[in-house]
């Protein structure tokens, strides 16, 4: 063990040398990736990834703006359906009133029309035979 420690060659440097030599020779390992090795890559990319930024944000802003036109009709839909809708139960109400017994019945007076002092019903019995079908009061 004595013969390997004679035979390897004695480094004279102080340790901070050392430690410098030393990391100079790993960073000799890595290659050189400096941004300034290929000087126009690095600006091109930064375009093209605005670009694409700026396309994205324009069609962004025209969808938004075309929903919210969507919304604003849709809106003024929904108001004027429940217009209808107000005005359709309005009219339905004004026909069952108008419908009533006691309105038919003021309307035929003022039609000069008079109630029937005797009323005849026509017997639709499905036993009764057709030529016994006939009024009967």
């Amino acid at each position: 063990m004595m013969a390997l420690r004679n035979l390897a060659p004695r480094v004279e440097l102080s340790p901070r040398k050392l430690r410098k030599q030393s990391t100079k020779a790993f960073l000799k390992i890595v290659p050189d990736l400096s941004i300034d090795s290929a000087p126009g890559t690095s600006k091109a990319f930064v375009a093209f990834i605005l670009g694409i930024f700026g396309v994205g944000f324009a069609a962004l802003l025209t969808i938004n703006t075309l929903l919210t036109q969507d919304a604003i009709k849709i809106q003024t839909l929904k108001i004027e359906s429940l217009a209808i809708n107000e005005n359709r139960e309005a009219i339905l109400k004004e026909v069952e009133r108008l419908a009533s017994p006691e309105e038919l019945a003021t309307a035929a007076i003022m039609l000069n029309m008079r109630p029937s002092q005797s009323p005849e019903f026509l017997n639709l019995d499905p036993s009764s035979k057709p030529a016994e079908l006939a009024l009967k009061p």
